[in-house]
């Protein structure tokens, strides 16, 4: 009695399906955000970067409705970990320096073993999302004439830091194109 090879085969109504189809969108904790600030007008500048344990940041720039000459950062995550933001500021030239106490959000300290760099704590993202989200947020005047904000993220305890690969990350806070540069 000869078998035909392709009764072997499992039809595939008869296989249970153990991975999610390509056409099922996986969610991310950081979508709604990510989506939300890709409508807003007033975003001039976002990126969502990933920390190599499968959490992610999210990064944007806005210009203030209300104060149009104020930048506002916002930096959210996933990350279970406390986090903190280790970060300054950078003018003209690119070296990173210490930035004016007027921008430091609440709880913001200087620590004892830099000149040049402030930490403040992240803070538990209000909402319903799929799992905690932490945020911060830094208005920047633009009369400070400041070009960008250079940041790490690290955790509370200091045991895991986190770059943009090699390099820090930095957000623009220029965000107004001027005439000159239609």
């Amino acid at each position: 009695h000869r078998r035909d090879a392709l009764t072997l085969i499992r039809k595939a109504s008869d296989v249970p399906n153990l991975t999610p189809s390509m056409s099922e969108k996986v969610s991310r904790p950081l979508e709604p955000l990510i989506d939300a600030a890709a409508k807003d007008p007033n975003v001039k500048w976002r990126r969502r970067f990933g920390m190599n344990d499968g959490t992610s940041l999210f990064v944007s720039a806005r210009e203030n409705e209300s104060t149009p000459d104020v930048a506002e950062l916002f930096i959210v995550s996933d990350n279970p970990e406390k986090l903190v933001l280790h970060w300054g500021k950078t003018g003209e030239n690119a070296d990173w320096t210490l930035p004016p106490k007027e921008i430091w959000p609440a709880g913001s300290t200087q620590p004892e073993t830099s000149a040049i760099a402030v930490e403040s704590p992240f803070v538990p993202y209000p909402g319903d999302f799929i799992v905690p989200l932490q945020a911060i947020t830094l208005s920047v005047p633009l009369s400070l004439n400041i070009a960008a904000i250079p940041f790490v993220v690290r955790s509370n305890d200091e045991t895991r830091w986190w770059k943009d690969g090699a390099r820090n990350f930095v957000v623009p806070t220029r965000l107004k194109q001027t005439e000159d540069d239609d």
